[in-house]
């Protein structure tokens, strides 16, 4: 089972392929502000664990191809920003000019 975020704003569950809408078990709408349906899914997902279930065995869903997916936490409360993010950056911020670049910014 995966989370989604979807069609703006909505909340589903991928199962086989399929997205399964479980906007109305979260409490989401399309009017929330700010959109923090999923964030509440993830908190509250043991109590809700039963209904999801419940909700794949019983909704027909939509194919994940025919969704937009959405970012997984539309409003993050941190971003983590790794500077050296794939193994050919490391090696360019490795060289003599990005060492005095580096030096002059800090």
């Amino acid at each position: 089972m995966r989370l989604v975020v979807y069609n703006d704003g909505k909340v589903g569950l991928v199962k086989d392929g399929q997205v399964v809408d479980v906007s109305d078990i979260v409490g989401a709408g399309a009017e929330e502000w700010p959109p923090v349906a999923v964030t509440r899914l993830i908190g509250g997902f043991a109590k809700l664990r039963p209904r999801l279930d419940e909700a794949l065995k019983t909704r027909k869903g939509t194919p994940l191809d025919a969704v937009k997916l959405g970012p997984p936490v539309p409003y993050p409360s941190k971003v983590i920003a790794a500077p050296a993010n794939y193994r050919m950056h490391i090696q360019e911020m490795s060289t003599p000019q990005m060492r005095e670049v580096v030096k002059q910014e800090v």
